[in-house]
């Protein structure tokens, strides 16, 4: 297994964002990468939609970033919406700020550190982009010589990062969307503990017909065919603990 194959089943262990950021981390801080931040935009009748970002930029940064929509004055982005191609940005030779609102932007990002980048945009099938923007704080050239030797990699992991990130997103918004009973939650606690449907009709003071009513119920909203797998969703998504 190569490098870049072994950064990529990193990032394909990831269930969930949290973990997906994490795996990000990892990888980058092995390339020597100082920071990075995916951006998630929508473009068109997708624009109304709050930008999605993670990554390891400072959160006072990011905060301000999302709060005050600067995705809408972003030169980076208005880049990315124009092209597939990688692009470095930050100094007049490449992408730069051509506006004066644009302009106070960059001065803003570059008092938290970001004062220039490389960004692989990611054009969605469905009137999104996403972008997975490298930054540093050292001199441009030394930047741009530092990416050039990793380009090719960077461009497969931005890439997958990317898909992962749709599949992470829309399975923590299945998880949030599902309301469990509190007879479920209780049914599904129990069962998480190894017992049987008789032993928890006992233990709650419910038939065993009722209980079975519940767990079906609960294997439903989660997608699930046995008392297991809705336990360990139950689990995993903090409805229950053991």
């Amino acid at each position: 297994m190569n490098t870049c194959q072994r950064y990529l089943k990193e990032i394909a262990k990831a269930r969930h964002l949290e973990e997906l950021q994490e795996a990000m981390n990892f990888v980058l801080s092995e390339l020597s990468i100082e920071s990075y931040a995916y951006l998630n935009v929508g473009v068109g009748t997708n624009s109304a939609r709050s930008p999605f970002l993670i990554g390891n930029y400072k959160s006072d940064w990011t905060d301000y970033y999302i709060r005050n929509k600067l995705d809408l004055i972003d030169p980076v982005i208005e880049a990315s919406i124009k092209s597939c191609v990688p692009f470095f940005w930050g100094v007049p030779e490449v992408v730069y700020a051509s506006r004066p609102e644009q302009e106070v932007l960059f001065r803003q990002a570059a008092s938290f550190g970001i004062r220039h980048g490389w960004t692989v945009p990611i054009h969605n099938c469905n009137g999104r982009i996403g972008t997975i923007n490298i930054c540093s704080s050292k001199e441009f050239d030394q930047f741009k010589e530092h990416i050039e030797n990793l380009a090719m990699m960077l461009h497969v992991i931005s890439i997958h990062f990317h898909a992962s990130v749709c599949k992470c997103e829309l399975a923590d918004t299945k998880r949030s969307s599902i309301d469990l009973t509190t007879r479920e939650k209780q049914c599904l606690e129990w069962a998480a503990k190894g017992k049987s449907r008789t032993d928890i009709a006992e233990i709650v003071g419910l038939s065993p017909r009722t209980v079975k009513f519940h767990i079906e119920n609960a294997q439903k909203k989660f997608g699930v065919f046995s008392t297991r797998q809705a336990a360990l969703q139950a689990v995993l998504s903090g409805m229950i603990s053991i």
